[in-house]
């Protein structure tokens, strides 16, 4: 039910556009394994992101409640129209859409997201989805392991702390380059990103992204030394409470303790 053959795309109007960031997907039993990933059910409300040539789209069309689907590529949402009527598509640069709009509004997020815009788009998501049901991304795959980094680990930063405090996160499949058209140079991964049902404001969130980006400049200074010139008891309180080494560095906190350090140090 889910097969699609692979696309002939020589015989069609539109080529991957390298300016966007274009490689399609193109690979059938890929295809069948993102959708079971997925799980699209009759009641889903599933947003899209560059559908590109719809190797998912038809199938979540047929199969959710309704799929509406963001391209930034007029000639792509031409053919998309004719080819997908199930769907609706919305000419739009994803990066200006309004996430906070999509909050209670879907219930899943998907796309094969370009590699240039994927990390400033997933950032952004996340902290506007907490009522969302999952998230399904494929990303670069440097990039899926920078997401799903654990505390500790040399790769979690700036993206794993962020993005963790939103949701639980899981890499799955890795897609080889001959899975696209054109083939990218690198490996790509799928990541599933589970909503958290955390919500928080605007004032709280850009406290938060301040104190995780100012921490991870300087990746392998020690927290304390980084923090120096904010120190005072109610910080020395957090490193005791949290039983936080004197040496700890800022891939050792966690990202519920990096939202008590950004309510710790912004405390009025």
């Amino acid at each position: 039910m889910y097969l699609i053959d692979k696309i002939s795309l020589s015989l069609m109007n539109q080529y991957p556009k390298k300016q966007l960031g274009q490689n399609f997907l193109i690979d059938k039993n890929i295809i069948t394994k993102i959708i079971h990933l997925i799980e699209p059910e009759v009641e889903d409300v599933i947003l899209e992101i560059g559908p590109g040539k719809g190797a998912l789209t038809r199938y979540l069309a047929q199969m959710a409640k309704s799929l509406i689907a963001v391209e930034k590529d007029k000639g792509l949402i031409y053919d998309l129209n004719k080819d997908i009527p199930d769907a609706q598509f919305i000419l739009m640069d994803a990066l200006t859409f309004p996430w906070h709009r999509a909050n209670g509004y879907f219930t899943k997020i998907v796309g094969n997201l370009p590699y240039n815009i994927a990390t400033t788009l997933i950032f952004d998501i996340v902290a506007h989805f907490s009522r969302g049901k999952l998230m399904v991304f494929m990303v670069q795959k440097e990039v899926a392991e920078k997401i799903c980094a654990k505390p500790g680990d040399k790769k979690f930063g700036v993206l794993s702390a962020w993005i963790q405090t939103f949701c639980d996160v899981k890499a799955d499949i890795i897609i080889k380059p001959t899975c696209f058209y054109p083939r990218p140079k690198v490996l790509s991964q799928v990541i599933l990103l589970i909503p958290k049902k955390i919500e928080l404001n605007k004032n709280t969130q850009e406290k938060l992204k301040k104190t995780i980006k100012t921490c991870f400049n300087n990746p392998r200074k020690q927290l304390k030394t980084i923090l120096k010139n904010r120190w005072n008891s109610d910080l020395d309180d957090f490193f005791k409470k949290n039983k936080i080494r004197e040496d700890a560095r800022p891939n050792m906190l966690t990202p519920e303790q990096y939202l008590q350090l950004a309510e710790t140090i912004y405390k009025k």
